[in-house]
């Protein structure tokens, strides 16, 4: 008779290993045991398995953890930076009590280096995923010497559980961080081979490496995001037009250090990646100055640290330059410019001196009787209905809000755009129309906000006139010195793409059905827009609505916010053009963004785009699928024509919706993104088709942006300025609305 086998077989669709000297305790390796090539440790749930592999054609050899269900996902290497060359490797525990990697010559290649030593040692693979080293007998479970979720590659394995409540214990995550620095958050369920994406970092462009190429600076939540530096031009200026703008900038004018140049000062900007550069750790910025002009090759110099001496010079592009919005942030960057850009600066410097004092004065205007006149005739040049002047709203002096703020601390921050921070307060005590204990939420602009006083007084204007349960309320108003505030009721719930985008929306999935909560929402928000398009005594066309312009109150009401870009249309006015066009690209229609022509039907596209993206828990901007290269718009037709719209439901949700009711929202989502702006419902069909279960839909036509993107290609904020100069950089004047 044979003699029995002493180790235990596993087989998986890519990897064949083998455990040796492991029976009744796969999961354990002991100090008398080894693993070789071809054998295994295995979690006791079968969850994860320990053992040697090759990545993809190389014949260097790893040591590794990866998932039993999809062995191609490594979640974790020892010996990354030490490959192995050959098959001889060795996992085995020493006399010393520590893991080590040996190769073919018995050399140590890798090991955990712990500072305890250990009586007899064992080595396990848990179910997390966790490889531990600890005492054989201890009592303590989690008194370990070691363990590899101190020592993460490009994976950290999670427990779902504390992030989101409502998740079964079937369900595993992880947190990836790829070469280029985009961290992705992935679950896998039970039984299933595909891991689900539910959160991509980072939201912001600007956070990508060199986002704005050589020479460029980018702006966080801004239009444009990518600006040339003083002095420079796109390289490629096509490129740029089609918002590809990883070519950079190149010079207007060479640089020519016997003809007078100097520095231009860029103040609140994070400093320029250190590839070619100098530091003279004990110099003040004035010899840093001084240093710089002696090198013509000196392009920038900055502070190195803004507690004390010390100065970066650099040489040579460049890149990674960004704008920081952050109270407090006091760095700045020294750019160096030729003497007739300097001329050029010192000219537009008078001009803007002029442009600060009237919009100083255009801010005044909400508090200075003297102004009354001037500012009657300012609305009514805009084409408001009369009586708009008298704003029965509660003013607030800049000391009250300060000290309800706590003085603006961190700790009452509720969050921060490119419009600047957003407070909260609690009232104390009665303050006008405020009442004791009312929550409410304090917008400061930021005085390099794109949101200048236009767009303070467009929103407190519009704000204030319009009263309709699914617009946010405000109820009052800062306006002191160069201080704006705006002051709204209190969203406990912050903005829907917090949960439909977020790690909350799987809570936002799991905890509403789609028939009491989405669809609710939806609704709505169409309610909300056929108030403003329609039912109020002013037609209203939003311009910039989206998911994180939309607020939920304590019971998941939608509340439309930002009215800072809104437009009023006057009588039977049914189509507007501007050379200025603003908003946030994905939501914006084609016959916008390239001509500049807007209507209420602009607000139904972006309807469109909110209501499909709300259902399938998918951004348009940034939609990516393995198969095409259409954005989600262009996904959800697909699967429309081709009979299969119930794909794009988020797969959480599928055993709680009411089918008829999703297909309806997906059909109606893409009536609202009809190519064609006369093809596209009003918000009053919208409404009826939405609210209606019995009612007849039309078929919808091909939508708007229904052609493939280049592989390559990325979404951002999308502006386009016309100018009637042919200049590089171009002053767009703010149109009254």
């Amino acid at each position: 008779m044979a003699d029995p086998p002493i180790f235990t077989l596993f087989c998986t669709p890519i990897i064949v290993l083998s455990l040796l000297h492991l029976s009744s305790a796969a999961d354990t390796l002991s100090s008398v045991q080894s693993i070789r090539e071809g054998e295994i440790l295995v979690s006791p749930s079968r969850k994860f398995e320990l053992g040697f592999f090759s990545a993809g054609s190389s014949k260097n050899s790893f040591l590794g953890i990866w998932f039993v269900a999809s062995p191609e996902m490594v979640v974790w290497v020892a010996n990354r930076n030490s490959p192995l060359t050959d098959s001889n490797g060795t996992l085995e525990i020493s006399n010393e009590g520590e893991l080590v990697l040996l190769n073919r010559s018995k050399s140590i290649i890798w090991s955990t280096n712990s500072t305890k030593v250990l009586q007899n040692a064992v080595a396990q693979l848990l179910d997390s995923g966790n490889l531990v080293l600890g005492e054989r007998n201890s009592s303590d479970s989690t008194d370990y010497s070691w363990q590899s979720f101190d020592y993460p590659s490009d994976t950290i394995l999670v427990a779902a559980y504390y992030a989101i409540e409502t998740l079964e214990d079937n369900i595993t995550g992880k947190i990836t961080l790829s070469p280029d620095g985009v961290a992705q958050a992935l679950l896998l369920t039970s039984g299933s081979t595909k891991w689900d994406m539910i959160l991509s970092l980072p939201y912001d462009p600007c956070d990508s490496y060199g986002y704005c190429g050589t020479n460029g600076i980018c702006r966080v939540n801004q239009s444009p995001r990518c600006l040339c530096l003083q002095g420079f031009m796109p390289k490629l200026q096509a490129e740029w037009d089609m918002l590809n703008t990883a070519g950079g900038c190149i010079r207007k004018v060479p640089l020519n250090c016997s003809r007078g140049e100097g520095f231009m000062e860029l103040s609140q900007v994070k400093l320029p990646d250190l590839v070619d550069f100098q530091l003279f750790k004990n110099m003040s910025l004035k010899e840093c100055k001084v240093e710089c002009l002696k090198n013509c090759s000196c392009m920038a110099y900055a502070n190195s640290d803004i507690r004390g001496p010390g100065c970066l010079l650099w040489f040579g592009n460049l890149i990674d330059i960004k704008e920081i919005d952050i109270v407090g942030y006091d760095q700045y960057l020294f750019l160096r410019l030729p003497a007739s850009e300097l001329d050029s600066l010192r000219s537009l410097s008078k001009k803007l001196v002029a442009i600060t004092v009237a919009s100083a004065i255009s801010g005044l205007l909400i508090v200075g009787m003297a102004l009354s006149i001037i500012w009657k005739r300012r609305m009514k040049s805009r084409g408001l209905p009369s009586g708009m002047d008298d704003i029965d709203l509660p003013l607030y002096d800049f000391a009250t809000v300060a000290v309800a703020t706590n003085h603006f601390s961190q700790t009452n921050k509720l969050g921060a755009g490119g419009f600047g921070s957003v407070y909260k307060v609690t009232i104390k005590y009665m303050q006008g129309s405020l009442s004791i204990g009312q929550e409410v939420a304090v917008k400061r602009l930021s005085k390099y906000s794109g949101q200048g006083p236009d767009e303070f007084m467009n929103e407190v204007l519009l704000i204030a006139r319009l009263q309709h349960r699914n617009l946010v309320g405000l109820v009052g108003c800062c306006v002191e010195g160069e201080e704006r505030m705006l002051i709204y009721e209190y969203m406990p719930n912050k903005s829907l793409d917090y949960f439909v985008f977020g790690w909350n929306h799987l809570i936002f999935l799991s905890s509403f059905s789609l028939d009491s909560s989405r669809f609710e929402v939806v609704l709505g928000i169409a309610r909300g827009l056929l108030y403003l398009h329609q039912d109020s005594k002013l037609q209203v066309i939003h311009r910039d609505l989206k998911t994180s312009n939309i607020l939920l109150d304590n019971d998941m009401s939608p509340k439309i916010s930002d009215f800072g870009l809104a437009r009023i249309f006057q009588g039977d006015d049914t189509e507007e053009e501007t050379r200025r066009i603003v908003g946030t690209y994905g939501y914006m229609t084609l016959d916008y963004a390239f001509d500049g022509k807007f209507s209420v039907k602009s607000d139904v596209f972006s309807f469109g785009v909110l209501l499909l993206e709300t259902i399938s828990s998918k951004r348009n901007r940034g939609f990516q699928h393995p198969d095409h290269h259409h954005t989600l718009l262009g996904h959800a037709w697909l699967l429309w024509s081709e009979g299969r719209a119930m794909e794009l439901i988020d797969e959480s949700i599928c055993a709680s919706f009411i089918e008829s009711q999703a297909k309806r929202c997906i059909q109606v989502g893409l009536l609202c993104i009809q190519k064609f702006p006369e093809d596209r419902p009003t918000m009053s069909s919208v409404v009826f088709m939405l609210a209606n279960e019995g009612a007849t839909l039309p078929l919808p036509k091909e939508p708007d942006f229904f052609v493939e993107r280049s592989s390559g290609s990325s979404d951002a904020y999308f502006v386009k300025e016309e100018s009637n100069t042919h200049n590089v950089v171009t002053v767009t004047l703010p149109e009254g609305r």
